[in-house]
């Protein structure tokens, strides 16, 4: 169930968010509503796992915490 921003945990928790753009430093804007793994530093969004913190979330709206991992692996 998706939870309001204002909600969401502001300690680098990685989760799932909303939001309708995206700023990459070397890119520029991307606008769109897009689901992101991503996390908060301060007061600022950003994308989990990407280079450098180089993409910011620009004002996401929701955000949801992941699912459970898998107990086992069923693998070739």
């Amino acid at each position: 169930m998706w939870k309001p921003i204002e909600t969401a945990p502001k300690d680098e928790t990685r989760i799932l968010l909303v939001s309708d753009k995206l700023n990459h430093e070397i890119g520029g804007e991307e606008i769109g509503r897009k689901v992101v793994l991503g996390f908060s530093y301060g007061k600022e969004w950003y994308i989990a796992d990407s280079c450098v913190y180089d993409t910011k979330i620009i004002c996401p709206t929701h955000w949801m915490p992941l699912p459970e991992l898998p107990t086992e692996y069923k693998g070739e």
